[in-house]
């Protein structure tokens, strides 16, 4: 199960100062609801929660409230996400363990992105990096050796309804020697949520082939 969690600014703003009259409060109601008829037009949403201040007192959107109180719950509370947060901390120091589901928000990957290889001569595919995982400390590097392979293969299978993809990156670059004579090191970064960029570098071949410039870079987006 994933939890997605997105964040958009909008243009229209009031300050909670105009609440403090019935005209300002008329205007607010106006605005919220016009929010809500865009954000949430032609969406299905089970539920909303409101939070931060402003909802305190909510008796200056009728509008709004009987817009969004139809065909879903609603839930008030000034602090939900910092209560959410300590309560899962609590959870893990506790050792509650995994909570079931996996959180997609800004700042963590969108997709699971693996990459084909053999080890004891099966075939098996390494991760990259998973859906969820934050790509602030995410990156990897791997000494791959091919034998009668001309390409790396990437696997992309992004989170929701958007297509997977492989991508394939060819060998072409590597000097030529003989079969599972080369090394080469692939390295992926992740610069934000829905991209990685991919750095495969001839390695040589310990005494007997040594290691040479030649390499390819490769900018990969999850999706189109």
């Amino acid at each position: 199960m994933y939890v997605r969690a997105d964040r958009e600014s909008l243009s229209e703003a009031f300050t909670l100062s105009i609440l403090s009259g019935e005209s300002g409060k008329k205007l607010a109601d106006q605005i919220m609801s016009g929010c809500a008829e865009r954000l949430m037009a032609k969406k299905i949403f089970s539920s909303v929660f409101l939070t931060g201040k402003g909802f305190d007192d909510f008796s200056w959107a009728d509008s709004f409230r009987r817009m969004i109180c139809t065909r879903r719950k609603v839930f008030i509370d000034p602090d939900l996400f910092a209560k959410g947060a300590l309560v899962r901390g609590a959870r893990m120091l506790s050792g509650g363990g995994d909570p079931g589901f996996v959180c997609m928000c800004s700042g963590r990957a969108e997709a699971n992105v693996t990459v084909n290889v053999e080890k004891n001569g099966q075939p098996m595919v390494f991760p990259l990096i998973s859906a969820g995982d934050p790509i602030d400390t995410a990156g990897v590097r791997l000494r791959l050796l091919p034998d009668s392979a001309d390409q790396v293969e990437i696997n992309i299978e992004p989170v929701g309804r958007r297509k997977g993809k492989t991508v394939r990156l060819p060998l072409s670059f590597l000097p030529e020697r003989p079969p599972k004579a080369g090394f080469v090191d692939l390295t992926a970064e992740f610069p934000d949520e829905k991209s990685m960029k991919v750095r495969l570098k001839d390695a040589g071949f310990g005494e007997l082939f040594a290691a040479t410039d030649a390499a390819m870079d490769k900018e990969v987006q999850f999706w189109d």
